[in-house]
């Protein structure tokens, strides 16, 4: 398997649904995957062909926990992927504001806040890929 963006990936949301699933996928591949969660699950998991999960505990919402964490893993990231995400489900009369202030502050400021951190990394290192998982409910609605 070729690795045009190398053998690294941090992943924010690694701790459940579609983040964790990646990070198996990835790690099953022969990748190093820095899962990163608010929860992280384990202590770092190696896999038969070499990949290996590496838990991270970090907050996306909060810059001085970005920032920890960055200056942790940065140095031979390839590849971001952003999974991290919350939702609310209740009629729109009845979202309570702190609420979708959190949810703001994770699933849109806290893309915004990594990437700022990784992309002039990126940059500098001449190559990069950076995805953003987003939530079914931007292509089809979904009640509440």
């Amino acid at each position: 398997m070729k690795y045009p963006y190398g053998k690294n990936v941090f992943l924010t949301g690694g701790s459940s649904g579609i983040g964790l699933a990646t990070a198996q996928l990835l790690a099953e591949n022969g990748y190093t995957v820095y899962s990163a969660s608010r929860n992280p699950l384990m202590d770092t998991h190696v896999l038969p062909l070499g990949g290996k999960i590496c838990p991270v505990k970090i907050d996306v919402s909060d810059p001085l926990s970005v920032d920890s964490v960055i200056k942790k893993t940065q140095a031979d990231i390839g590849i971001i992927i952003h999974c991290a995400g919350i939702g609310i489900a209740c009629a729109g009369e009845e979202y309570p504001p702190e609420a979708v202030t959190r949810l703001m502050k994770t699933n849109f400021n806290g893309v915004l806040l990594v990437n700022s951190r990784f992309l002039p990394w990126l940059r500098k290192r001449g190559c990069g890929l950076c995805i953003i998982i987003g939530s079914v409910a931007g292509a089809f609605p979904v009640p509440f």
